[in-house]
């Protein structure tokens, strides 16, 4: 008996993803205005010589500040400040490893 999902079920799915997507989104802004700024300005992200070249570089850097301000942010909350600053700021491919 295979199980068929009426299309109407998938649209009210995608549509309540959208709030929880932009509540995500506010959230990682607010954790990054909160810890990340407390350091430095958004301007490191974006000089000639940043530090930050590939998504693993974001990744890592993203977690050693995490840990060094003892955010004790969730996993989701940490992806989620990552895919902040790449979409506004970094824009590397997330399968960029080096």
């Amino acid at each position: 008996m295979s199980m068929r999902i009426p299309s109407y079920a998938l649209l009210l799915a995608a549509v309540g993803a959208a709030p929880s997507l932009a509540a995500e989104a506010d959230n990682a802004q607010a954790l990054h205005d909160k810890h990340c700024t407390t350091c430095h300005g958004t301007e490191v992200y974006i000089r000639k010589d940043r530090k930050i070249n590939t998504f693993l570089d974001l990744e890592r850097q993203v977690r050693s500040c995490e840990k060094i301000h003892r955010g004790h942010w969730s996993e989701a909350e940490t992806a989620a400040v990552i895919r902040f600053l790449n979409e506004h700021f970094y824009h590397i491919e997330s399968t960029s490893d080096g």
